[in-house]
């Protein structure tokens, strides 16, 4: 119980904190790279997804859900963060103009996705009644 509501806090908060549009800074290779996150079936990606037609953060958010990996512990990490492993990415923090941090799926072709709109979109909260 007290794990179904820390995720849906969290997916609350970070659902709200940033909009189409806006940008962001990456820290990548020693230094910061400005990246523009726009929305794409209600879901925030990289402009660069906009563009290219085989965009993998794209097509991956589209498909079906993939296995969570099995954890030891029942709070253990951020589930948004492990997603991006399940579906073979890696977790990176973007920062926002005020440096609030976000949690993005970077994806081998540099395509990005925020990590729990994905895990939010695979996985639903479940209601309770």
């Amino acid at each position: 119980m007290l794990k179904i509501i820390l995720v849906i806090s969290i997916l609350v908060v970070s659902s709200y904190g940033h909009s189409a549009g806006a940008e962001f800074k990456y820290y990548v290779n020693g230094q910061y790279k400005s990246i523009v996150i726009v929305k794409i079936d209600g879901l925030n990606f990289n402009s660069s997804c906009l563009k290219e037609t085989s965009c993998k953060a794209l097509r991956i958010s589209r498909g079906v859900a993939f296995k969570i990996h099995e954890t030891n512990s029942s709070l253990a990490g951020n589930p948004g963060a492990n997603y991006c492993w399940d579906v073979g990415a890696k977790n990176r923090i973007l920062k926002d103009s005020k440096n609030n941090e976000y949690d993005f799926c970077v994806f081998d072709d540099g395509s990005m996705i925020d990590a729990w709109n994905l895990y939010a979109k695979h996985y639903p909260p479940k209601r309770i009644e």
